[in-house]
């Protein structure tokens, strides 16, 4: 058989192209580029929600200065709840506040230690934050208000599990940015050093692009089956930065200069 060349009309090359690309080098360069840079930014986005959501769980307990009657009692809460990054605010009855208190203490030991009656228990406003991980110096700043105001006697906030978690942060970027960076080097100079089959730049991308979707769903699959929870957000993410990778940017990186290399039809 003659090689390839431009005496086959343009719709049998790409055809030939798009069938010849298992032996195609470029394409498991560029597939494993693309996987690897998705993965590691999957795993940035899934670490980031995770400690996002943990810190917005967090809540701010808020005991007021004086005795409250219902009257006062809405009128804090609405301040509460119009106050900058506070999400939502609600109050705990001294009922509820003893349930919970209970909840620590052997049962035959509560009564004998504690009375019956709750009245001796004052209502605590909790609030949770809108986004602290996030706007730390915002929540702070809000925080600081509050114990200002002269409304509330004592304002509670675990600012010390807030500071580990943007510590967290740091440490996986510290980790996730080199890698990204040497991933997405050594991935260009792959590519740049394969060549290209004559014609084959659709059927790579395409390939490229399946492979680089079938991969990073295996993966995250498998991490959300060993009991890591993946959010749909880090599903999305993966997928789009695994097609854009491997179906439009990838396939522009090529050696100028460099002949394709033909193919037996």
């Amino acid at each position: 058989m003659t090689e390839s060349t431009t005496q086959s009309s343009p719709g049998k090359g790409r055809d030939l192209s798009i069938r010849g690309t298992a032996g195609n080098g470029r394409i498991y360069v560029l597939a494993l580029w693309a996987s690897a840079l998705s993965l590691v930014i999957a795993a940035g986005e899934a670490s980031f929600s995770h400690l996002s959501a943990r810190a917005a769980e967090r809540k701010v307990l808020l005991l007021p200065q004086n005795e409250t009657d219902e009257t006062t009692r809405k009128e804090l809460l609405g301040a509460l709840r119009s106050t900058d990054q506070i999400r939502s605010a609600s109050w705990i009855s001294p009922q509820s506040l003893a349930q919970t208190t209970s909840r620590g203490v052997p049962s035959g030991l509560w009564p004998s230690i504690f009375a019956d009656e709750t009245a001796w228990l004052p209502w605590i406003a909790e609030a949770r934050m809108t986004d602290p991980l996030r706007e730390a110096d915002a929540v702070a700043a809000s925080l600081a208000a509050l114990r200002a105001s002269g409304e509330w006697e004592l304002v509670m906030w675990d600012g010390a599990a807030l500071k580990d978690d943007l510590e967290t942060r740091k440490r996986v970027s510290t980790v996730l940015l080199p890698l990204g960076t040497v991933i997405f080097i050594l991935g260009m100079i792959g590519l740049f050093l394969t060549p290209r089959r004559q014609g084959g730049r659709l059927g790579e991308a395409l390939c490229a692009a399946l492979a680089t979707l079938a991969v990073v769903s295996i993966v995250l699959g498998a991490a959300n089956i060993a009991g890591v929870e993946i959010e749909r957000g880090t599903w999305i993410l993966g997928a789009v930065a695994g097609f854009a990778l491997a179906g439009l940017i990838g396939p522009m990186l090529e050696k100028k200069g460099s002949p394709p290399i033909h193919f037996k039809a």
